[in-house]
């Protein structure tokens, strides 16, 4: 029973267990007095008291667990509530709990707040401790989380988030979609009586975790006893990347050998027992997100020579199904013991070790083109014997993949210049294997790829009859590949 004290109305509850009533029933269970059961509620020491624990908890789980109460005809400026044991359907006449309220204290807790990126950048966990204790102190219902950027400001949730934990210190959380940019968030407390407190707020910059950082190229070759490792990338990420760490591979994996300073470019690691070695760096920023090389075998004894590939040539083999890069080359028969490593161009325009497409390589060799848009792809061969001696590469070639379907053009006008109609269109000039254009003038051609090249975007329509004529364009690509025609476009000649 929950009482209102020195009023003439109060709230009743009654709950009964039925897992009690059945101990009672079974007579494993005896009735206690008024006073044994105060003394059984109120004494949070006690093991047994369950009840009481119950009360030491936050206020939500005192409503899950049927011992809570709203109360929303609050017309006073101070208010005692008094909880009193009933048994046998008799009430006490003292109370073994009360609670003082006042509607004009807002709550002031100190909280530490704290951002984390969780599910692969796609959401923000917002973190803010408290002391448990303080927080149960204030009489504090709950929180709001707003949200401000710019201008704007709004409140995240739809109802006052409680706190559940009986932990010190105590942690309110709330995941929200990960912004787009500079935002910050606030947890204000909120009393019984909805006087909001103190804001206490993250700051979340999300640049450093949007901005892609192209993984850097690893290179390394003997010196003597040891080896030198150098690496490259851009110089204007250094301000997001934290440290650079060198990894070798042992029998448990990578291991770290050295943290450097984001400018370091070069580190020298000594050969060891080992024959060979491998390395990797991986560059660390300050928001948790690893970028890692290539990895780059070192041999430390004396390398045998072998011949490198010769005359690599690259053709685009058209298929229904997926269009392919074949790959050919020319090497002795007379060598045993050879298998093939191919390399293709990393970010900084050089060619790196490719180990995807280094499985059971033989020419020739056909590589899938699984990109929509038309790329230009560069690729080099290397020999390595069974002793892991390598080449030099090969020669490079170069190809332009063929793109899986060409956008339709689009006409912006016909306009009349020097007395003749000049029809003009737009397309985007990112896509490689574009040839040209074929128009057509009421549904015949007179005018194709050979004379329309890929940078062409106007053309004069000569010998036309006074009237009404219409016009259709489509792009045609250097495999043959088409795109759609345009609607029709309607113009005079006078």
């Amino acid at each position: 029973n929950v009482h209102v004290i020195g009023q003439s109305v109060f709230f009743q509850c009654r709950i009964i267990f039925h897992s009690m009533k059945n101990l009672i029933d079974e007579g494993r269970a005896k009735p206690v007095t008024s006073e044994q059961f105060k003394e059984k509620l109120t004494s949070v020491a006690n093991p047994g008291a369950s009840i009481a624990m119950i009360f030491a908890m936050d206020y939500d789980l005192m409503l899950i667990n049927g011992f809570g109460l709203i109360d929303r005809k609050i017309d006073l400026k101070e208010i005692t509530y008094g909880i009193f044991p009933v048994i046998n359907g008799k009430i006490a006449s003292e109370p073994a709990s009360t609670l003082v309220l006042s509607q004009f204290k807002s709550p002031d807790i100190h909280m530490t707040g704290k951002a984390k990126v969780v599910g692969n950048n796609r959401q923000l966990r917002l973190n803010w401790e408290f002391d448990l204790a303080d927080y149960r102190s204030q009489n504090i219902k709950g929180y709001d989380i707003i949200v401000e950027a710019g201008n704007t400001r709004r409140k995240l949730n739809n109802n006052t988030i409680w706190i559940t934990s009986n932990k010190e210190p105590g942690v309110l959380t709330y995941l929200t979609a990960f912004p787009d940019d500079q935002i910050t968030y606030s947890a204000v407390p909120i009393s019984y009586f909805n006087s909001p407190g103190q804001a206490q707020t993250i700051d979340f910059n999300p640049i450093p975790y949007i901005t892609i950082i192209p993984p850097p190229v690893l290179t390394g070759e003997t010196t003597g006893s040891g080896a030198r490792l150098s690496w490259k990338f851009d110089h204007v990420y250094d301000s997001l990347i934290k440290n650079i760490e060198v990894y070798s591979w042992d029998s448990d994996g990578y291991t770290s050998i050295a943290e450097l300073p984001s400018t370091q470019r070069e580190f020298t690691v000594n050969g060891g027992s080992s024959q060979t070695q491998r390395y990797r760096i991986a560059l660390k920023t300050e928001s948790g997100l690893h970028v890692n090389s290539n990895d780059q075998i070192i041999y430390f004894k004396q390398q045998a020579k072998i011949p490198p590939p010769e005359n690599l040539q690259a053709e685009i083999i058209l298929d229904s199904a997926i269009n392919k890069v074949q790959l050919k080359w020319d090497y002795p028969d007379d060598i045993e013991g050879i298998s093939f490593r191919i390399y293709t161009m990393g970010p900084d325009k050089e060619l790196i070790y490719n180990s995807y497409l280094s499985r059971n390589v033989f020419s020739p060799m056909d590589i899938p083109v699984r990109s929509f848009m038309s790329n230009m792809e560069t690729y080099a061969v290397q020999a390595m014997d069974h002793d892991r001696n390598k080449s030099e590469l090969s020669n490079a070639v170069s190809i332009i993949t063929p793109s899986m379907r060409l956008p339709t053009p689009r006409i912006n006008a016909v306009e009349k210049i020097n007395g003749k109609p000049d029809l003009q269109w737009g397309y985007a000039d990112s896509y490689l294997d574009l040839k040209g254009f074929q128009v057509f003038v009421n549904g015949n051609q007179v005018a194709n790829e050979n004379q329309l090249l890929a940078e062409t975007r106007a053309w004069a329509i000569n010998e036309l009859s006074p009237g009404i004529h219409e016009v259709t364009i489509k792009a045609v690509s250097i495999y043959g590949l088409e795109s759609d025609m345009t609607s029709s476009f309607k113009f005079r000649v006078e």
